[in-house]
Formats: C-alpha cells, structure tokens, sequence
C-alpha cells in the first residue's frame, strides 16, 4: 500500500463527501476547494487549496511526508501535513504577516481566490505563509485514527539590530534584552479553524467519533534576524508550542490500545505540560456508563489548583440513542456527524 496515495484517496474523499451534502458543508463553514495541480513533481504531495466562511483568507493543505509505521499485513499510516494561510488585506491578521508576504498577495503571484495562480505557485518561497501542522495517523487494522495539530500560540519575529555579523548564537543571547518585536503571528488560531473542519470532516466519512482528546503545551520558540537576513530560532519562555490530538475509533474501548497509549503517553510527559485528556464518556438508553472514577482519572483539565468538580466543563450531545459528555472547548460536530446521514441534496461546485 503506497502511503501517498492511501492519503491523497483519503482526503480527497472526506472532502467530496463533505462538501456535496449541504448540511455537512454548512455546519462546518466550508466555502470552496480546490485541489492543487503541480505536474508529476508533486505526485507524492498532494495539496488542497481551502475556503472558509469565517476566514477571510485561504488555507493550503499540503501532504509533506508519510511512512508505515506497521507492517504490511497490518498498516498503521502516517502523514505530516502542512497548513499555511493566505491572509487577506481586509483582516487584521494581515499586517502580521511580513512585507515580502504582503506584497506577494496585493502582487502579481496571486489571483482573485486570494491564492497563488497557476504560474505563480513555483515562485513562492517555501517557508512563508506557514502556521502549523496537523499529523493524520491512520491505524487500517485497528480501525483507529489520531489527527493532531501542531503550533505556536504566536510565532514571533524580532529584530536585534546591534547584532554582530558573526550572527553567534551566545551574542544572540545576550542581546536578547534588546531584542525589538518586529510582529507576532496567531499562528495556533489562525490555522485551528482547518484543523477544526478537518477533524468533522473525518468523523462524517468514516463514521469514527472521537474517544479521547489530549492537549497539551511546551515551552515555545521565536524567530531573531541575523546580520545575513535569515531568521534563527531561539527558546522562548513567554511563547508556547501546542499539539492537539484528537483519537478517533467506531466504539469506546475499556483500554486503550497500544498506539493510543504511546501517542497519549508522550503528549503526557515531559518537555510536555498537559493541559487537557479526557476520554468519551457515554450514557446509552437505560443503562448508566458513566464511569465518574475512570472519568476524573482521565480528565487533566487546566482548572488552576485543586481537582473539583469537572461538570461546568462538559455538554451533552445526543448521537442516535447514545448522549455523549463532550468538552465545551471542542466542536461538537466531532461527535455529530459520526452518525449523520450520507445523503447528498446538491451538487455544488466546489471552486472559489
């Protein structure tokens, strides 16, 4: 099974699935996509360029890298994708951009969608537009998926102006009280809102709601000019690096599966702080499964000091003849649309 192609079907399926059905499309705010024609050089890299209503601007999803971390009677696959924003001059996010990235959306590279036209695709930098990640595990066997979006709260760029050319990295530090802000992108918030459709758009077509969701935090990074123009990363204590991981499986298991464990595990130890873990809770017709023990020793809620009670946290979402407790922080079509209906009233055009 080629990874690549196992996530560009994939994707390109939670897509088209969620965009021809009207109520799917509206509840999740989708407005348009288009999916990105490069020629053969991005075979392995399908991208997907993204509108949503409440963004003014527009989001490229881009599959980076895969691998198998299983076997081949037993594939667990991974993929890394990119997200960038194209912001627009209306928003205010825009003027946290730099002004190289400014004036390639008023310029000449982009088109009407506010995203890069055909011939000026290839003559955008790399690295710029970037706001975070998302990690699309899909374990085929286990019948398991774990989708994770990874950011900065904000990525800030200084500017050390007395810097010495040699750019050497203890001078960097030493001067780091001098350091001015040159700006300071929402990076997390502005790429959450993909990640947010995204993770409904999973739930719809595989019909896998989430069963457990962990967030948490380390220290954060900023980025400092150099005296040559490039931009260095340094530790940053007043700035985060945050992931989100949402685990997603047809039924609630009794225990996690070994996968689910190392993924948890990890977000749960250091250099990580969690700041959230909850496993699904839910109440079937007449009989009670809510395990309130098991329930307070999953939960890590951030709630300050002390260990209370976790009720204010929580709504209940009623799925078929099951209520599911869901944080209050996280879309409950998560949950929803794992058991909506796959019945398509329209078939719009998904072009911007």
């Amino acid at each position: 099974m080629k990874t690549d192609e196992h996530f560009r079907g994939k994707i390109g399926a939670m897509i088209s699935q969620g965009f021809v059905i009207d109520a799917v499309r509206d509840q999740l705010e989708l407005k348009g996509v288009s999916e990105v024609w490069g020629g053969p050089s991005t075979d392995a890299h399908p991208a997907w360029y993204l509108w949503l209503t409440i963004s003014p601007g527009a989001f490229k999803l881009r599959l980076e890298q895969t691998e198998n971390l299983g076997s081949a009677a037993a594939p667990v696959l991974r993929g890394v994708l990119s997200i960038k924003y194209y912001p627009s001059p209306d928003e205010p996010a825009f003027k946290h951009f730099s002004e190289h990235e400014r004036a390639l959306i008023e310029g000449p590279l982009f088109d009407q969608t506010n995203t890069p036209s055909f011939d000026g695709q290839d003559q955008i930098p790399e690295p710029l537009f970037y706001v975070g990640s998302m990690e699309f595990i899909d374990d085929v066997a286990g019948d398991q998926a774990y989708l994770t979006y990874s950011s900065l709260d904000r990525m800030d760029f200084r500017d050390l102006a007395n810097e010495p050319a040699t750019g050497a990295l203890p001078l960097r530090e030493a001067a780091a009280n001098t350091a001015a802000a040159k700006r300071q992108r929402p990076t997390w918030d502005l790429g959450y809102p993909l990640f947010d459709a995204f993770v409904g758009l999973h739930s719809f077509l595989t019909r896998k709601a989430p069963t457990r969701v962990v967030l948490s935090r380390q220290p954060g990074f900023e980025f400092v000019e150099t005296a040559f123009g490039r931009f260095d990363c340094r530790d940053a204590k007043d700035s985060a690096f945050k992931s989100l991981l949402v685990v997603c499986s047809s039924e609630v298991g009794e225990t996690p599966s070994p996968i689910e464990e190392s993924m948890c595990s990890e977000l749960l130890a250091e250099p990580w702080t969690p700041i959230f873990d909850c496993r699904a809770r839910c109440a079937c017709g007449g009989n009670d499964h809510h395990h309130h023990d098991d329930h307070d020793r999953a939960c890590g809620c951030d709630a300050g000091n002390g260990r209370g009670s976790h009720d204010h946290f929580f709504r209940n979402v009623k799925v078929g003849e099951a209520t599911w407790e869901v944080p209050l922080a996280f879309n409950e079509l998560w949950w929803r649309l794992a058991a909506a209906e796959h019945v398509a009233n329209s078939m719009p055009c998904g072009c911007h």
